[in-house]
């Protein structure tokens, strides 16, 4: 998984998150290719980089050529991996997907609710569960299969683990609004 966020106009830090022991990390390297794209591009990768096995966060002082835009990182979803954003950047997606959610490449789309559900459900997003159905709320305004099919099995799932809570209860009062 990844971290990112923009710190001052034109950086863009992407931090490597793992789940395994450091002896493991250290000893297998991978270089992760990653891809960008942001509001202004009409759907097309903007940027192409490698993450290399350095476990120091790498910074990109020329990935975000418009300020105040989002990005989406994975574009297509060309890496297997996961990407949670800094509150900014999901907010600025949110308010695209709510006012023209196509915009945002269908592949992105559902990678997108994928990432924002699983992450909440590992207790890794910002405002966890009501950030992540928030970002569902674009799904009345969606003819695309992918994204249903992804933000269903993830609700299924997700249905199962919070019965009875109160994370519970807001999952309920979103599958009625959607």
């Amino acid at each position: 998984m990844f971290k990112s966020g923009v710190h001052g106009e034109n950086v863009y830090n992407l931090y490597k998150i793992y789940d395994l022991p450091q002896n493991i990390i250290e000893e297998n390297h991978w270089h992760i290719p990653l891809t960008f794209t942001q509001s202004f591009s009409n759907n097309s990768t903007l940027k192409r980089r490698w993450l290399g096995n350095s476990s120091e966060p790498a910074v990109y002082t020329d990935v975000i050529e418009k300020p105040n835009s989002w990005i989406i990182c994975n574009h297509k979803v060309f890496g297997y991996y996961r990407v949670d954003y800094d509150e900014m950047n999901w907010d600025l997606i949110q308010h695209q997907l709510e006012n023209n959610h196509q915009k945002i490449h269908v592949m992105n789309r559902a990678q997108i609710i994928d990432d924002a559900l699983n992450l909440a459900s590992a207790s890794l997003l910002v405002n966890t569960y009501k950030q992540a159905l928030d970002l569902t709320s674009y799904l009345t305004k969606e003819f695309d299969w992918l994204p249903w099919e992804t933000a269903w099995k993830n609700f299924e799932r997700m249905k199962n683990l919070l019965s009875g809570t109160e994370a519970g209860e807001l999952l309920n009062v979103c599958l009625l609004r959607i």
